[in-house]
């Protein structure tokens, strides 16, 4: 079997960036040797990783980190070969050097590419969202895509930007959460709704959130069903308890003080419905053929959700405010609605598992 090293580079209090992590990792191990490359990641995603006991960890099989500087090791050896490079998933992006360190971090990855390319070796993004800001940016990724056989990234629209800067190698592939679908609980007869959101520091958005969050807790508290306010993403803990101190006191609504881990993505079986602002809330709620509802505005944070929804052909429709008869139409639509979550959730998981296998062939 041939052997591929995986780097993790990810945010460590995201719930989200470790399922997509997770989820290429355990698929990849089906197709190839995989050492992962963990220094400086944090235990608790290394815990996960462990439970896969295909994993190798490239500190331990090599003696060397790319992240440190170990990567010496490698440098100076053309014996440690590796057929295949992968990076973490999840959003790319790029910032002008702003001192030395950021020189030197920017020269390290550019030495590490370069020279696993010169060794034969094919590196993949996979599972990301490029996001380039300015010319300065597009110059970067331009330069640094010529080491990359392929850009697999989650969007179409993120696909088609690419092209249109003359990276010509990309294609899709669904967001890698997708991947979690045939592991994930469905239940019929949901009692209760959820609740979940991060702070864009906006405050015409604020306005749109609490305006929209007011309409979706009395709506559903009038079918009785028990709303349900939430957090995966440790940053996002005070507002949305702001959000949920607002009812705090009336019956069926309530708080999980816990930030939900990896064990309790269960939770989201519970829910009829979702509503948030964030993407990996937003698409656990939807593998668990829940009813979403995407809150989104301009900032980049937001606007990839409408590329994904787009891209999955969902016809639900992220919005920038609720409307008052939105959750009416979607209610009285809902067994159609929940049947195309359902043959979306077929269809991404499986084209998530074949565009992987893919690569090995």
């Amino acid at each position: 079997m041939k052997k591929a090293v995986f780097l993790v580079a990810t945010q460590y209090d995201n719930l989200g960036d470790l399922i997509i992590n997770k989820c290429l990792i355990d698929e990849l191990t089906k197709h190839v040797e995989l050492h992962v490359d963990s220094h400086n990641t944090s235990e608790e995603f290394v815990k996960y990783f462990e439970l896969n006991d295909k994993v190798k960890f490239l500190k331990k099989s090599h003696g060397f980190s790319f992240k440190n500087a170990s990567i010496l090791k490698y440098l100076a050896s053309n014996k440690i070969k590796f057929s295949y490079l992968f990076k973490s998933p999840g959003p790319i992006g790029f910032t002008e050097p702003s001192g030395i360190k950021d020189r030197v971090r920017g020269f390290v990855f550019d030495q590490i590419f370069k020279t696993t390319h010169n060794r034969g070796c094919k590196a993949y993004v996979i599972g990301s969202e490029v996001s380039l800001k300015n010319e300065i940016e597009i110059k970067e990724y331009q330069n640094l895509s010529k080491y990359f056989h392929q850009h697999m990234v989650r969007s179409k629209s993120n696909v088609e930007f690419l092209n249109s800067i003359g990276v010509d190698n990309a294609n899709y592939i669904p967001d890698l959460c997708f991947l979690l679908y045939d592991k994930a609980a469905k239940k019929n007869n949901r009692t209760k709704v959820g609740i979940s959101f991060r702070d864009l520091q906006d405050a015409k958005l604020d306005e749109r959130i609490v305006q929209s969050v007011n309409k979706y807790v009395n709506y559903y508290l009038k079918k009785g069903k028990k709303v349900v306010f939430f957090y995966q993403v440790n940053r996002d803990y005070d507002y949305t308890k702001r959000l949920f101190l607002t009812y705090k006191g009336i019956a069926g609504v309530s708080f999980i003080e816990k930030c939900l881990n990896f064990e309790d993505i269960i939770t989201y079986s519970d829910f009829e419905s979702v509503i948030s602002n964030r993407l990996h809330v937003l698409l656990l709620g939807f593998i668990h053929n829940s009813l979403t509802v995407p809150l989104i505005n301009d900032n980049a944070s937001t606007n990839k959700i409408k590329g994904i929804y787009s891209s999955i052909g969902s016809s639900t429709e992220p919005v920038t405010m609720l409307s008052d008869d939105q959750l009416d139409i979607s209610d009285r639509d809902l067994n159609r609605l929940l049947e195309e979550t359902k043959l979306i959730n077929e269809e991404q998981s499986q084209l998530c598992k074949l565009k992987i296998s893919e690569i090995f062939n």
